[in-house]
């Protein structure tokens, strides 16, 4: 007979063991291999929903500062690599959808608004749906359901209304921000189509997205085309924010943002974008003078951003032009001091350098002094406003000027000067072109026309005053020196109001100079700075489908029971197999095979097997997977927040899973022969394979010390927990002392279970055998238990390992929504939250503000003992536990000084009695943040110290520094940096959207419907913030249980490996019980003693893991919020009981089958 005579026959002869072998394998391979088809999966159906969702964008482009629309047509067109690019325009805005049902409010808030024409509508995926008309209004289905909603209804969008100056500027428009817009639903989009999420930032859950018309929404917003006309001579493009493009990767999708062709795709927009911008793009104008003989530079925006400064300034030096910055500023009033009735109400203030010669100069000073250069407390009245305040050269005059508060209140400051000459109304000092053109101020008739930025004293004015500015208009009355108005009076928005620029002696016309500014401006300017981006939306969103979990590796993890305990069911079951088949393997050996020829031939069993078996297996892991993706889209939807989840099977992964398993497998029957080594021939044709080992020397006092000092120290650590005596601050590594004691207390009491467990088995028993029938043979099951005490020893701790890393982890659970608030806690004591679609710019902590942002006093009476904390905000991609793709920069909250001096909130491995602290200074030139430890550690994959890239809206770069780390707060999701910092980065970002209350827990229901109702214009959504703790627990809940219910399944086939235990335990003493039936033992007598002795081992394995695992969470579980679930644990453990109980009738089964004959003769 050859070998593969032998291996066939074998394995045949063997069919039941091999089976049981088999079964083992198929197990581990198809979680082993499932588990990598449902990472693919998961990662194929996120690369699936961010196509849907972009359609066949390439490239976008988003900007808060709106541009010409005729942008779009000018920068498509073919390339240089004959790839025809198109651009098409898009309005992106934030709105608050309400629609008024039955007397009830529906709310949608933080809804994204698309305003987009047919072009751009063929972009996106929307199968026979047509793009929206005048007035009508295309729904998801998420927003369809929230506002509970059809089509035909109608509904109102709250929209901010543009503002080109900056609200929180003195001049910037502070009260109308919104407007409402009314519009019919036409259709709702399906989930189905990719237009339904399409966004700028990757989610895998469904946004809050709407469609509009895009000229419908430019004439809701003015922002469309305006003729020029005889009234109105200055003609205005129509306008967007966005621009949609696409044409450069065809059918071959890029892959990542570091793709070359993504590079060359930005690098040419970015050439064309510079090739065809101009200064209405920048908000920008040139105004040539030709009376004054010189150009200025203003912009819309009333000051002249940094990047602009600096880019008219490299061009006046290229072209070696004279120069001249200006900042002029409103002063609210400007006195004698020795007179304060002597006074002019409303004057501009120019900062200037009077040295400066014509065209920029040319002052004439009617005083004896003709300063050249002013001192910072030196000021140049002009004639008329030194007749008003009866002033001369030497003479004390202050001037009053609002501030501008973080909140937008305009506090007065006052200041002193002292004059250092006076100036005739001629010359530079009667050129009202020093003040920029600013539409509802600088061209009204009197100052009773003024558009009035804040509310004006029309009382105080004079005379004087009206007279003044009918005939100069904003020509400016005093002058002092540029460093000290910018000093005074420059902001986040810019430092200089115009620019002059003048031909240094030669003389050149006006608009042939206006023409070389504008070119070599346009040159020097770069787009970028300005935040005119164009960004890589779609190798982004790809490589973000990456994931920020390996879905892979978290379901070997959830698994790891699973295949560990089918790794052990391999092993026993070949060792049992080895057992069966001893005195043939002593046959083989004494006939004249070798060792190593006997090891050949059962590892060449085992490797057909392993074959067989992890082929059927990969089959059933594709079964397996899709198993796991129907509990991701059901069970354990919170996890991921989305069904669209599709089954993709990877050839690559399959392979990997069967040699994987396979080779694990072989390593474990590889390892189990090594027992052939140990024994004679003659002990394995006695039917022995091997004898009891004494693995474990230790004596029972050793035994004994270790139970009660393992278990003194552990119950020592409880007692600390449960009395709250543990520090509160973080002990190593991120972790807190909270945990360092659970896993203390778990593992010493564990050792104190298993060392009693021991000192039971080695305890010396000659005690006799009593008692009638079953209560004798249960003493005699545990007299055998003893037998073995490796076996035994081993068993119930593996078992009870087991049990405690599963009760432990379902123990883990939270829920928040019963927790109290608290200082130094995940809600920092705080009780509600509130995210506004549209920004606040008035402080709801005092009735001033309140009134500001028309909250009937009436109404709001219960906010004014409520402190409230507001927060600006710099939107990015959601970084929280709920966003399954790659992160690269979240959201961004800045940080108000009081919030930073009130402190609060639970941190980890952060120093300090007050960390937010360190929110104020910045280090190495980094900017210091603090984030949520989950938010840095899982979707950013930083730790303390590490830093994050980020470029601002200057396109200038810059550091964040991880600075703090909170630990499970409400601040999941978001970074947080101090206000300052915020404004230096994001000046552009005015008010406040997100907001913290210190409320009563017995009026949150009153104070949540006061402020929706209250603030709906700007889509106020308030919830509690245990509920928004919970939102983001219910991940981690979620994995818990999923941990929970796989692990359970592993030790549910763990359970299994204890049958074979017996059954092995059973055919080592066929022989004793062979002489029972013998003498008359019944087999249920013998059955009801194996089972007894399975019972014993498998009762004291779960019952000793799951109190270790209750006693170290008892100061969890005792805790507010404590979330033990008893039900499903109990059914877990019940049921892992009860199979183990049945497997264990294999081994009753071969007990009473024993042949009593041939049994005894082995004696």
């Amino acid at each position: 007979m050859n070998r593969l005579k032998l291996i066939q026959r074998s394995l045949s002869y063997f069919w039941k063991t091999n089976l049981a072998l088999l079964l083992g394998l198929m197990a581990g391979t198809a979680v082993i291999t499932g588990a990598l088809i449902v990472g693919d999966s998961v990662r194929h159906s996120l690369i699936e929903t961010s196509l849907a969702r972009l359609g066949k964008v390439d490239v976008t482009l988003h900007t808060p500062r709106f541009f010409r629309e005729e942008l779009a047509t000018e920068i498509s067109g073919a390339g240089d690599d004959d790839k025809t690019v198109t651009a098409a325009p898009l309005i992106a805005l934030n709105t608050s959808l309400v629609r008024e049902e039955d007397e009830q409010i529906r709310r949608a808030n933080n809804t994204n608004l698309f305003g987009i024409t047919a072009e751009s509508w063929k972009m996106l995926e929307v199968g026979e749906i047509a793009p929206p008309a005048e007035d009508e209004i295309l729904l998801n289905s998420r927003l369809a359901g929230e506002l509970n909603i059809k089509v035909g209804d109608e509904l109102s969008a709250w929209v901010e209304l543009p503002s080109t100056i900056p609200r929180e500027s003195l001049l910037g428009k502070r009260e109308d921000t919104s407007t409402e817009i009314r519009y019919t639903v036409r259709e709702i989009i399906p989930e189905q189509i990719g237009a339904s999420r399409f966004a700028f930032t990757p989610n895998q859950q469904l946004p809050r997205t709407c469609f509009v018309s895009l000229d419908s929404l430019q004439d809701s917003l003015d922002l469309s085309q305006v003729e020029a006309t005889r009234r109105n001579p200055e003609s205005r493009p129509a306008r967007i924010n966005s621009l949609l493009v696409t044409g450069f990767y065809g059918n071959e999708e890029p892959s990542g943002p570091e793709d070359v062709r993504v590079t060359n795709s930005l690098k040419e927009m970015k050439g064309r974008l510079k090739q065809h911008i101009n200064l209405s793009d920048f908000h920008l104008k040139l105004r040539p003078h030709d009376e004054a003989g010189y150009v200025a530079l203003e912009s819309e925006q009333m000051f002249i951003e940094t990047p602009v400064a600096n880019a008219i300034q490299a061009t006046a030096e290229e072209l070696k032009l004279e120069k001249s910055p200006l900042l002029v500023y409103l002063a609210n009033e400007i006195s004698s001091a020795a007179d304060p009735e002597n006074y002019s109400m409303y004057s501009i203030v120019a900062g200037i350098d009077l040295s400066a010669q014509s065209p920029f100069g040319d002052f004439s000073f009617t005083s004896e002094e003709k300063p050249t250069t002013l001192g910072d407390n030196e000021i140049v009245l002009n004639a008329w406003l030194a007749e008003d305040l009866e002033a001369n050269v030497g003479d004390k005059i202050d001037l009053k000027y609002h501030v501008v508060g973080s909140h937008g209140e305009l506090p007065e400051a006052s200041v002193s000067f002292t004059v250092a000459g006076i100036v005739a109304m001629e010359g530079g000092a009667v050129d009202r072109h020093l003040t920029p053109e600013l539409k509802g101020i600088t061209d009204a008739e009197r100052f009773s026309d003024w558009d009035q930025p804040f509310p004006m004293k029309m009382e105080r004015i004079t005379y004087r005053d009206d007279s003044y500015w009918e005939e100069y208009r904003a020509t400016p009355k005093a002058f002092i020196s540029l460093d000290r108005a910018q000093s005074l009076w420059k902001s986040r928005y810019g430092q200089l109001t115009s620019y002059r620029v003048a031909p240094a002696g030669e003389d050149v016309p006006m608009g042939a100079l206006t023409e070389q500014v504008r070119t070599t401006f346009l040159e020097k300017m770069n787009p970028e700075q300005l935040g005119i981006v164009f960004q890589p939306t779609r190798a982004t969103g790809l490589a973000a489908a990456q994931g920020t979990n390996d879905f892979s590796q978290l379901f070997l993890a959830f698994s790891f029971f699973i295949i560990l305990a089918a790794l052990v069911l391999v092993s026993l079951l070949f060792k049992l197999s080895l057992e069966r088949r001893a005195s043939e393997v002593g046959l083989l050996m004494s006939v004249g095979y070798q060792n190593y020829h006997v090891r050949r031939q059962f590892l060449l069993e085992g490797f057909l097997l392993t074959s067989i078996g992890s082929l059927i297996g990969a089959i059933l892991a594709v079964a397996y997977a899709g198993l796991m993706m129907y509990g991701l889209k059901t069970w354990w939807n919170q996890a991921v927040g989305t069904q669209n989840l599709d089954l993709y099977v990877n050839p690559v992964s399959i392979v990997s899973g069967m040699v994987v398993t396979g080779s694990l497998a072989l390593i474990v029957i590889w390892r189990s022969l090594a027992v052939l080594n140990r024994r004679s021939p003659n002990a394995l044709l006695s039917g022995r394979l091997e004898s009891e080992s004494n693995l474990l020397r230790q004596s029972a006092p050793i035994a004994r010390w270790l139970c009660i000092g393992f278990g003194g120290v552990g119950l020592s650590l409880l007692l600390v927990g449960l009395l709250g005596l543990l520090p509160q601050q973080e002990a190593f590594g991120g972790f807190s002392w909270r945990v360092v004691s659970f896993f203390l207390v778990g593992f010493t009491l564990l050792v104190a279970f298993i060392a009693g467990f021991q000192m039971w088995l080695k305890r010396p028993d000659s005690t006799e055998l009593k008692g009638a029938r079953y209560s004798g043979f249960a003493r005699l099951s545990l007299k055998n238990a003893m037998r073995h005490r490796q076996r035994s020893l081993l068993t119930v701790l593996l078992m009870s390992l087991a049990t405690f890393i599963i009760v432990a982890v379902a123990a883990g659970r939270r829920n928040p929504t019963t927790e109290l608030p608290e200082l130094n806690s995940g809600n920092g004591g705080f009780t509600l939250l509130a995210e506004s679609s549209l920004p606040i710019l008035y402080n709801l902590n005092d009735s001033d503000g309140r009134d500001k942002a028309f909250l009937d006093p009436s109404k709001t009476g219960i906010l004014q003992n409520v402190p409230t904390y507001a927060f600006r905000v710099q939107p990015g991609e959601e970084a929280s536990c709920l966003n399954l793709y790659q992160t690269r920069l979240p959201t961004i909250l800045g940080v108000p000084e009081r919030f930073i001096d009130r402190g609060g909130f639970k941190f980890a491995d952060t120093p300090g009695e007050n960390p937010w602290q360190i929110l104020k200074e910045k280090q190495d030139g980094a900017i210091p943040v603090i984030g949520d430890m989950n938010t840095l550690q899982y979707s950013l994959h930083v730790g303390l110290g590490d830093r994050i890239p980020m470029t601002d809206q200057r396109g200038i770069a810059h550091q964040l520094q991880v600075s703090g780390m909170l630990d499970g707060s409400v601040f999941q999701g978001v970074l947080l940096m101090s206000e300052d910092h915020f404004r230096e980065l994001f000046p552009e970002r005015a008010g406040y959207q997100y907001f913290l209350f210190d409320a009563p827990m017995a009026e949150m229901g009153e104070m949540t419907n006061v402020l929706e109702t209250q603030l709906t214009e700007y889509g106020f959504d308030v919830e509690p913030v245990s509920e928004r703790i919970a939102q983001f627990l219910a991940v981690q809940n979620t994995y818990l249980s999923t941990f929970q219910t796989l692990g359970g399944l592993g030790l549910l086939l763990g359970s299994f490996g204890l049958g074979t235990v017996m059954l092995r335990n059973v055919l080592e003493r066929n022989s004793e019980l062979a002489l029972l039936r013998a003498v008359g033992v019944s087999s249920y007598g013998i059955g009801w003693m194996v089972l007894v002795e399975n019972g014993f081992l498998l009762t004291c394995g779960l019952v000793s893991g799951m109190l270790a695992a209750l006693l170290a969470m008892a100061p969890h579980l005792m805790s507010t919020g404590g979330d033990f679930p008893w039900g499903s644990t109990v059914v877990i453990l019940g049921l892992i009981w009860i199979v183990g109980m049945l497997s264990a009738l294999f081994a009753v089964y071969a007990a009473v089958k024993t042949p009593i004959v041939r049994s005894l003769r082995a004696l």
